[in-house]
C-alpha cells in the first residue's frame, strides 16, 4: 500500500510545520530563452526546476500546472522532470485532465503512477522540465503572463491522510507583448504636367505584408507594392496605400501627385509697327512656367513655324529682316508629351509707312 513506510515523515511534519505550502514546495526557478520582452511571433523556451517536495501527511508530487496568459498562442513540450528514486511511472504531457477530486488541470506534466494512476511519485526531487511557448499575433499588447503550480495527490483525490498542501502559484514572468507598430511609406509627392506620366509609386513597407492602393480605378493592379497607372493623370489626386503585414496590423501612408493646369500664352511682338528691315523680337507669357514653345508667323501664305524643331526650348525669338505686314502667334508646353496649349491671339506687325515729302529748290 501507498506510503506505509512513511509513517515517520509524516510525524515528523506534523510536529515541526506549520505553513504547509512551503512544507511541500522547496525552492523555485525558471529561465527564459531569449530573455524578454517580447513581440510577436518569438518562440520562448522555459525552464523550470523545484528543488525539492515535502510530503507533507505523505502527500506525493502528482502534477506540475502551467498557467499563460493570452498573449501566448500555443504551447509544447520540450523535456519532462526526472523522477530521482520515485515509484514506478512516468511523467507525461497532458493538455487538459479532471482528477478525482474534480481538479481541472493542464497545460502541464503530470505523474502517471504505474500502481495507481491516482498517485503521484515518491520522489522527492530535484525536478527539472522545459516547454516552449510562442508570442501570438496581435496589433494590441497582450498579457504573456507565466506561472507554475505545483500539485500533490492530496488535492487531485488520489490520497488522503491529512491536511494537504496549498497550491501556490509560481510566477515565472509577468508582463505584455511589445509592438512592433508596421508602417510604410508611399513615396515622395510629385508635381507633373497634364498629360504626363507619373513616376511609378512605389511603397515601403516595415516588415513582409500586403498592400494595397486606392483609388483602385486608377491602377492595372491596385494589390501591388509598385502599382502601374493604366492612364494618364490629368487631376491632382490623392493616392493612399494600405499596408497589412503578417499580424494583420495596418499603417497608411498617401502620396499627392499635383497635376499643373494646362498652360495659358500670350505673345508680345516689339517692335509693334516696324519698319522695314526691322527685327521682330517674339516674346511669349505664360501662365505656368514651361520649357516648349511653337512660334508661327505668316505672312499670307500660311503659317510658318519659326522654331526648329516645331517645339524648341528658346523664348523669346528673333524675326529677322520684316519685309511685310506679318502676323504672329504660339503655343507651348511644359514638356514633351504634355498637354499643349491653345495657340494665342494672334498678333499683326504692320509695316510702317512714311511718305517723304518732295525737296524743292528756289
Amino acid at each position: 500500500m501507498k506510503r506505509i513506510i512513511k509513517i515517520l515523515p509524516f510525524f515528523i511534519c506534523v510536529i515541526f510545520y506549520t505553513n504547509l505550502t512551503a512544507q511541500c514546495v522547496g525552492s523555485q526557478s525558471a529561465s527564459m530563452l531569449p530573455a524578454g520582452p517580447y513581440v510577436p511571433g518569438q518562440v520562448v523556451t522555459v525552464t523550470y526546476t523545484l528543488s525539492s517536495f515535502t510530503q507533507v501527511n505523505s502527500n506525493w508530487i502528482i502534477a506540475f500546472d502551467i498557467g499563460y496568459g493570452n498573449g501566448w498562442s500555443s504551447i509544447s513540450p520540450v523535456s519532462a522532470p526526472g523522477n530521482p528514486g520515485g515509484s514506478s511511472g512516468s511523467w507525461i504531457w497532458d493538455t487538459q485532465n479532471t482528477y478525482p477530486s474534480g481538479l481541472n488541470y493542464g497545460p502541464g506534466y503530470r505523474f502517471q503512477n504505474s500502481s495507481n494512476v491516482n498517485w503521484g511519485t515518491s520522489s522527492t526531487g530535484s525536478f527539472t522540465f522545459s516547454f516552449q511557448l510562442i508570442v501570438g499575433n496581435s496589433c494590441i499588447p497582450k498579457d504573456l503572463a507565466i506561472d507554475l503550480s505545483v500539485i500533490g495527490d492530496c488535492q487531485t483525490g488520489g490520497w488522503n491522510n491529512g491536511s494537504c498542501c496549498s497550491i501556490l502559484p509560481y510566477s515565472v514572468y509577468s508582463g505584455n507583448s511589445l509592438l512592433t507598430n508596421p508602417s510604410v511609406v508611399a513615396g515622395l509627392d510629385q508635381t507633373i504636367c497634364n498629360g504626363g506620366n507619373p513616376t511609378t509609386l512605389a511603397a515601403a513597407g516595415s516588415s513582409s505584408g500586403s498592400y494595397s492602393w486606392s483609388p483602385t480605378s486608377a491602377f492595372t493592379n491596385p494589390n501591388q507594392q509598385n502599382p502601374s497607372f493604366n492612364s494618364v493623370v490629368n487631376t491632382t489626386t490623392v493616392y493612399t496605400v494600405t499596408f497589412t503585414d503578417v499580424n494583420g496590423c495596418i499603417a497608411n501612408d498617401s502620396v499627392t501627385i499635383t497635376v499643373n493646369p494646362i498652360p495659358t500664352v500670350t505673345l508680345l511682338t516689339s517692335p509693334n509697327p516696324a519698319c522695314l528691315g526691322d527685327d521682330i523680337i517674339l516674346t511669349a507669357s505664360t501662365s505656368i512656367p514651361v520649357n516648349r514653345y511653337r512660334f508661327q508667323y505668316n505672312t499670307g501664305g500660311g503659317w510658318v513655324n519659326i522654331s526648329v524643331p516645331g517645339f524648341d526650348i528658346i523664348n523669346p525669338v528673333t524675326f529677322s529682316n520684316i519685309t511685310t505686314t506679318t502676323q504672329f502667334r504660339v503655343k507651348v508646353r511644359e514638356y514633351n508629351g504634355c498637354t499643349n496649349s491653345s495657340w494665342s491671339s494672334i498678333i499683326t506687325v504692320p509695316m510702317n509707312t512714311i511718305v517723304t515729302p518732295p525737296i524743292s529748290h528756289n
